[in-house]
């Protein structure tokens, strides 16, 4: 009789366990498919980005959840001077979440959204991150830039349909440790490089270059004109040459969207002294789909300087 009241107790646990297990992996199952189905469970959110970068991180939180437009996607296209044509400023009309730069960067895209008849929800990145108008608004290479409008865009998404909020929720999670392995390779390259010197021929990398250490010796006058889009003075020009040919710099980063004859000299004297250069862009090459995959290469050749 005792021995039987074991078993049946025994079975009776063993069974428990099962069905708790069973329970769990039921429950784990449901996350997963959510994540990755291939249709969204209810009805996808409109949204749009004034740029790529931008767009690439909203369909990265929404997944299949969320159609993504971006009005500017090519390398050969420049942000500052766009001009959006009827279609680009219908499209702000149809959506219900729009991501813009700030910082000036856009404007023409926070004038489209303002004036968009639906009401609809608008992440400043700029504003989130605290810039004005005037600073650096490339934050599309700053790591906590990027986190922090992660996070944004997840609550954004929610507060538009609270019935997708794990779904939300689980990707931004997901996501926001990708970003977070970047931020630890960053951390560690930065270690190695231990403040190299760096020329550039635009600011459009600075957030990166910073985050990594590198210690910018472009002269300030440079800068200034090229930031502005103004003439370079001679000076200015010489005393970047100085520096190439007496090789104070051990990398030369070049944003290969802004070329002109000065740059294209630069380059070339930068080649005959056998200076790294490292080529970037302001908007993401076609080849990377996501912010994330696109910096990591940058920082991969950076590294090797």
């Amino acid at each position: 009789m005792g021995n039987k009241l074991f078993f049946k107790v025994k079975t009776l646990t063993f069974l428990s366990s099962l069905l708790f297990i069973s329970l769990n992996l039921t429950a784990c199952s449901t996350n997963t498919i959510l994540t990755k189905q291939t249709k969204c469970p209810d009805i996808p959110i409109d949204a749009l980005a004034s740029i790529s970068q931008w767009g690439s991180l909203v369909k990265q939180v929404g997944g299949q959840c969320v159609n993504v437009n971006s009005i500017i996607s090519s390398t050969n296209v420049e942000p500052h001077d766009y001009e959006p044509t009827a279609n680009d400023i219908g499209k702000f009309s149809q959506s219900k979440l729009i991501i813009i730069n700030g910082a000036n960067y856009d404007q023409w895209a926070l004038k489209a959204a303002e004036q968009s008849n639906i009401n609809p929800q608008i992440i400043n990145i700029a504003k989130i991150n605290n810039l004005k108008d005037g600073d650096n608004p490339h934050l599309f290479y700053s790591i906590s830039a990027i986190k922090k409008t992660i996070k944004t865009i997840t609550n954004q998404l929610i507060n538009l349909n609270r019935n997708l909020s794990d779904y939300f929720t689980q990707n931004s999670l997901i996501i926001a440790k990708s970003y977070n392995d970047l931020q630890t390779k960053i951390t560690q390259t930065k270690t190695k490089l231990n403040n190299k010197k760096v020329l550039v021929t635009e600011s459009v990398a600075d957030y990166l270059l910073n985050e990594l250490g590198l210690i910018n010796i472009t002269p300030k006058g440079y800068l200034q004109s090229a930031s502005n889009e103004g003439e370079i003075s001679a000076n200015d020009i010489n005393q970047y040459t100085k520096l190439l040919e007496g090789k104070q710099a051990d990398l030369l980063v070049e944003n290969i969207q802004e070329q002109n004859n000065t740059t294209d000299k630069l380059i070339s004297i930068a080649t005959a002294n056998k200076i790294k250069i490292v080529q970037v862009t302001e908007q993401i090459p076609e080849q990377y789909t996501t912010i994330n995959l696109w910096l990591d290469n940058i920082v991969d050749q950076i590294a090797s300087s």
